[in-house]
């Protein structure tokens, strides 16, 4: 490579800050929304000093975390300041800032992600060092090991269960050879959960992020592993491509338990998943950004053939791994409604990435027809991965949090069990059918499409409300099919609306023949839905989420 190419990762809107800044009462052009009340952060890393661009990588130096205040429809104040961790201050000039930690852990700066969690704010990097702790103005706390909870290191990304608030995550480290770890961090900020997992290659992978769902967590294990003669050469990221290490994902309970190892047909990378649920049948659903390679011909970024994104069918018992191209398009740094990590979601987000690791515009993705719509920017302007706000409005109190949910049908009467945030949920087995039913309950008409069931074949019950107390919708989707057979059949879909106020206690749906279609046998079985009924005992769940 040479380095003009390598130069490309210190280039343009890639290159580096030089400098820290504090603005206040920031010229807004247009309008911004008055419900819009906090602090949107990026991290990202940042070199300080001179650079060599023939061995630069894109990944190392050192973090800088930029921030905009917003609150009333105005924006208060932007800042940029780099972590001070690790060789941060000396290489500013400043004192040395030591920390509670021991002598032997690494606090490097930490420069790929910033989260909220536990009412704290936290600069986040894989490989073994700690997170860094900043304050609401992006001043650096220091390193923390959760109150001496973190046995190690941390992850880029980890992902927070809109069910519990806990944090899961994949962690790895060089020095552990041919293992990983899992770990799990409860809402008030301390690690509940950790457990080594022993993994089946020789090499020690690079593991970027981790996906869950609301029953089981997915590890990638993927042939970009610690390249000892890197390291020795001098490489400032010393990870290479080894597909002879195999190419694996592991499935354990969510919480903890044994791993079930799956085998993927190819050799490939996933830095970041967009989301991933559980199907009724058993098999996990994941939508991800698949590259081809990464550290094989480019040892500076990850530039070897555009990613795409795909859909794989995890089938942890029959050991099997189904792939399907959902967009051939360069993209990169997915994401979904945060309220939907680990549930079914209509929609996702990426960014365009073209060759040479340009970004472009922001893509939207109907997860369930395949559709899509680009946003473009414009030129000069990368779009980096979308944030969701959600509204909340003042009216909370038209809202109960006990709400009992149950649905009858023909099959018989189920009570489903809470979910995330506004989300009550069942999968199961009812008079040998596989059925998941999925309802939401969310503020406003206009957000009826948060939830949806996503499975193989589905029938779907939409019901609007718009009642004379409360302004609100709710969304119900079933999921019915004969058990184990749910990738041969097809139903036709049925929709009704109705109207009902607050406290409803519930209401009745009309008859509905549900026509199931065997495609391996030409026949058509017929199952009418005669008393489809909806009960909300309690009134309507809290929907604000704030």
């Amino acid at each position: 490579m040479s380095i003009t190419d390598a130069n490309r990762y210190v280039a343009g809107n890639l290159g580096p800050v030089t400098e820290e800044i504090t603005a206040t009462d920031l010229e807004v052009i247009g309008t911004l929304p008055e419900q819009l009340d906090g602090r949107y952060l990026r991290n990202g890393p940042n070199p300080i000093g001179p650079i060599d661009p023939a061995t630069h990588h894109w990944f190392v130096g050192e973090g800088m975390v930029h921030g905009v205040r917003l609150r009333g429809g105005k924006a208060e104040w932007y800042r940029n300041r780099w972590v001070r961790a690790g060789e941060v201050p000396a290489k500013l000039g400043e004192p040395a800032r030591p920390h509670a930690l021991g002598p032997d852990r690494q606090t490097g700066s930490a420069n790929t992600n910033v989260i909220g969690h536990a009412g704290r704010t936290f600069a986040i990097v894989e490989a073994g060092s700690t997170p860094v702790e900043l304050t609401d103005e992006l001043e650096t706390v220091g390193p923390t090991d959760f109150a001496g909870t973190l046995p190690w290191g941390f992850s880029a990304h980890p992902k927070l269960d809109p069910a519990t608030g806990s944090l899961h995550v994949a962690s790895y480290y060089w020095g552990w050879g041919n293992r990983m770890q899992y770990l799990v961090v409860g809402p008030d900020g301390t690690v509940t959960t950790v457990q080594d997992v022993p993994l089946l290659g020789a090499g020690s992978p690079m593991v970027h992020d981790v996906s869950i769902t609301e029953s089981r967590v997915v590890l990638y294990d993927l042939p970009c592993i610690f390249d000892l003669d890197a390291a020795m050469a001098g490489s400032k990221l010393p990870y290479r491509w080894h597909p002879e290490n195999g190419t694996r994902l592991g499935v354990l309970p969510l919480g903890g338990g044994d791993v079930s190892w799956v085998e993927l047909p190819e050799p490939c990378y996933v830095y970041h998943p967009l989301n991933a649920h559980d199907l009724p049948d058993g098999r996990i659903q994941l939508d991800v950004v698949v590259h081809p390679s990464t550290f094989d011909r480019d040892v500076h970024g990850p530039d070897e053939g555009l990613p795409t994104l795909q859909r794989w069918i995890v089938d942890p018992v029959a050991g099997r791994v189904s792939t399907e191209v959902r967009d051939d398009r360069g993209q990169e740094f997915p994401r979904v409604d945060e309220r939907l990590v680990g549930r079914a979601a209509r929609y996702g987000y990426c960014v365009k990435f073209a060759a040479g690791i340009e970004h472009g515009g922001l893509t939207r993705h109907d997860l369930v027809t395949g559709e899509s719509l680009t946003y473009d920017h414009g030129p000069g302007r990368s779009t980096m991965e979308t944030v969701f706000a959600i509204e909340v409005r003042d009216d909370r109190d038209d809202f109960v949090d006990d709400a009992t949910v149950v649905v009858d049908s023909e099959l018989g009467p189920v009570t489903l069990e809470r979910g995330g945030g506004c989300g009550f949920r069942y999968c199961g087995v009812q008079a040998g059918y596989a059925v998941a039913y999925d309802i939401s309950v969310q503020r406003g008409a206009d957000v009826l499409d948060t939830v949806h069931f996503t499975g193989p074949s589905w029938h779907k019950v939409t019901v609007p409300v718009s009642g004379a107390v409360i302004d609100a919708a709710v969304s119900l989707a079933i999921s019915w099919s004969p058990a184990g057979e749910a990738d041969e059949t097809d139903i036709e879909t049925l929709e009704y609306d109705t109207v009902i106020g607050k406290d409803p206690g519930g209401f009745d749906l009309p008859p509905a023949v549900l026509r199931i279609r065997d495609d391996r046998e030409e026949d058509e079985r017929v199952r009418v839905a005669r008393s489809m009924r909806l009960d909300l005992t309690g009134g309507l769940p809290d929907s604000s989420l704030s």
